[in-house]
């Protein structure tokens, strides 16, 4: 006997520092089973107000150095993660959220490619 899944929620959120509390309020959004993965690019030695996630939901900071240009470890982060959970045929029962924050939405070069297939 086979067990029906529930449609499955997954989640991909990125952004700045500076977009924190936007980050906070869609992740008190979410329902419990979501999972996925939030990238939050930080300048390094920035201290930000702890981040609730569903049990589910990766939550990695990425500091940059000064010498690093904003967006740019965030843009390769969201570039690997697209490339990785993006199939060639999308699940028709799972249900897909991208949030891209400004500085994400900008620097990001492969999610148009990766995108146009759901």
């Amino acid at each position: 006997m086979s067990r029906r899944r529930a449609p499955l929620e997954h989640v991909l959120i990125a952004g700045d520092s500076s977009e924190i509390d936007a980050i906070r309020a869609l992740l008190a959004l979410l329902p419990s089973t979501t999972y996925g993965q939030v990238y939050v690019e930080t300048i390094s030695g920035t201290v930000l107000p702890e981040i609730s996630a569903p049990r589910r939901v990766t939550v990695t900071m990425l500091p940059r150095d000064a010498a690093d240009l904003a967006g740019e470890r965030l843009a390769s982060a969201v570039d690997g993660w697209l490339a990785e959970w993006i199939p060639e045929e999308p699940e028709p029962d799972r249900d897909l959220t991208i949030w891209l924050g400004e500085v994400a939405g900008a620097r990001v070069e492969t999610s148009a490619t990766c995108l146009e297939r759901l």
